[in-house]
């Protein structure tokens, strides 16, 4: 539903500069896992329950609670970035589900990224496209390398599994010198 993830528990480890940050919703349908830095967030209290929270171009998330050592527990709330939403729709972004805002959230999309993807050939796309690009740290150097391979149009679909896959020029020039001259990206 579109309450997903807006409110709800968290519980958290601190693992040097990193924190692993789980979230649960309220309904209990839901639950997410990612790792934010440290500086991310307002604070960390330890000791005593207190107020904190992360901000990224998606939205905020607000948190009470507190920390014993680096293990961390409480409730939260997400509250969306109604100028963020407003520049993804002046973009041509679309999405069906109010709760994809919260993976971008997560995959710390932000305004110059989509820009930049759009400056990239990769404009207009649905949400949870750019969800995916941003969580696999797609840039364009890396989209350029493709292109300047003789890839001009690889959909984002093929972008993201090849990322993942860690496939790059490197990889396709090995492929080139043992005879395949022009491989398949799908």
């Amino acid at each position: 539903s579109g309450d997903n993830f807006r409110s709800g528990t968290w519980m958290a480890t601190i693992d040097g500069d990193e924190v692993e940050l789980t979230l649960k919703t309220t309904s209990g349908d839901g639950t997410t896992s990612s790792h934010f830095k440290k500086s991310e967030f307002s604070s960390l209290p330890t000791g005593q329950k207190a107020e904190f929270n992360i901000t990224r171009d998606a939205g905020t998330l607000s948190m009470t609670g507190m920390f014993d050592g680096n293990d961390g527990f409480g409730h939260y709330t997400f509250k969306e970035n109604a100028d963020f939403i407003a520049f993804l729709k002046n973009e041509g972004v679309t999405w069906t589900r109010d709760n994809r805002i919260i993976g971008a959230f997560f995959a710390n999309l932000t305004r110059a990224y989509v820009e930049t993807l759009a400056q990239a050939g990769y404009a207009k796309l649905p949400l949870h496209d750019l969800i995916a690009l941003s969580s696999m740290k797609v840039d364009p150097a890396y989209i350029k390398s493709w292109k300047d391979m003789g890839y001009p149009d690889i959909p984002v679909r093929d972008v993201v599994a090849l990322k993942s896959m860690k496939v790059d020029g490197d990889f396709v020039k090995q492929l080139q010198d043992a005879g395949f001259t022009h491989p398949a990206v799908h």
